[in-house]
């Protein structure tokens, strides 16, 4: 049976964006387009009546996005929610490289 292992994240500079519930379009711009089979482009980031989720391409997943959140930009090119308590917990603000 495998044992347990501890790993640190490697220090590399992580851009996010606050989702405040008026920066529709700022995040739109940030996280970009997904291209479908069709080449239809869809936005990878959207607001309804029942609130934010952002498309995560590493989990093929739309992820839920409440106000408050960051949305972060992964080593892969994916995006994430962070909830301000654990962003708060595991980065460090940095100048931007």
């Amino acid at each position: 049976m495998p044992e347990i292992r501890y790993f640190r994240k490697k220090p590399i500079p992580v851009p996010m964006l606050e989702w405040t519930g008026e920066n529709l379009e700022q995040m739109q711009e940030f996280v970009g387009l997904l291209q479908e089979p069709e080449d239809i482009p869809i936005r990878k980031f959207y607001q309804s009546p029942s609130g934010a989720k952002v498309y995560n391409t590493e989990e093929l997943a739309w992820i839920p996005c409440p106000v408050g959140h960051y949305v972060a930009k992964g080593a892969n090119g994916e995006f994430y929610p962070i909830s301000p308590d654990v962003l708060a917990k595991t980065y460090d603000e940095v100048e931007a490289p």
